[in-house]
């Protein structure tokens, strides 16, 4: 029965050891490009290339839900633009416009139609900080993942899920796992920054990665304690 058992944790490790460097792989290949990206948008002038954005939508009333009819000198009026003042209404806040372009009827329905357009622009140089916030985020997956190895090759190889070498392997996995914490909201600002076009860098924990690196620790002393058990149980037989 224990051999079995230990035949199963040897096996898990394996799979894992296999999975990991799969990860490995597809990490490397992604840091290579984010580096190679960063440094090609630090080198291109500034204002080269910037990007503007802007949505486009619709929205349709249907006057028979709130039991009105439109009549037909109604639904001339409104395909003129008469009831949109020429046929153009702009509204403006927080830096952000969205006009309302065009209103056509039919039947008792209206259908509007609204642009929007962001006042900010973004450059390339705004997007090599999202870049280097890749970056960073890649890079310290890699080392999660190059501990997570150690820790699936220390299951490959041990002959008790209690040996010194199988705790310490996952202590420092959990260790590994602690910057990202704060890494998270650190990268969803900078993100948010690019788009918002002030840089606004905000740091708070990620409680559920927080959750994790506690219960990893737990298991190294709950691992550690059945250490002690089995050298106690081998040293009375």
């Amino acid at each position: 029965m224990k051999e079995n058992a230990i035949q199963k944790i040897n096996k898990m490790g394996k799979a894992g050891g296999i999975i990991i460097n799969i990860a490995k792989v597809f990490c490397i290949i992604g840091l290579l490009f984010a580096m190679a990206g960063t440094i090609a948008t630090l080198c291109i002038p500034k204002d080269f290339i910037c990007f503007k954005g802007s949505t486009n939508g619709s929205v349709i009333v249907n006057m028979e839900a709130i039991g009105k009819t439109l009549s037909d000198e109604d639904r001339e009026k409104i395909n003129k633009g008469e009831s949109l003042n020429g046929g153009s209404v702009k509204f403006e806040e927080n830096g952000k416009s969205i006009t309302m372009e065009e209103a056509y009827a039919e039947g008792n329905t209206i259908t509007f139609s609204a642009g929007e357009a962001l006042n900010q622009s973004v450059s390339l140089h705004d997007m090599a900080y999202a870049l280097i916030t890749a970056v960073v985020t890649v890079a310290m997956t890699l080392v999660s993942l190059f501990f997570a190895g150690f820790l699936c090759k220390a299951f490959k190889e041990c002959a008790s899920p209690f040996e010194e070498n199988v705790i310490v392997k996952m202590r420092h996995f959990a260790y590994s796992l602690i910057p990202w914490v704060i890494l998270n909201s650190i990268s969803n600002s900078m993100f948010n920054s690019i788009l918002n076009g002030k840089m606004d860098v905000q740091i708070s924990l990620d409680i559920n990665m927080l959750i994790i690196v506690l219960i990893i620790l737990a298991l190294v002393y709950i691992f550690q304690y059945g250490a002690m058990l089995q050298q106690e149980s081998d040293e009375t037989l």
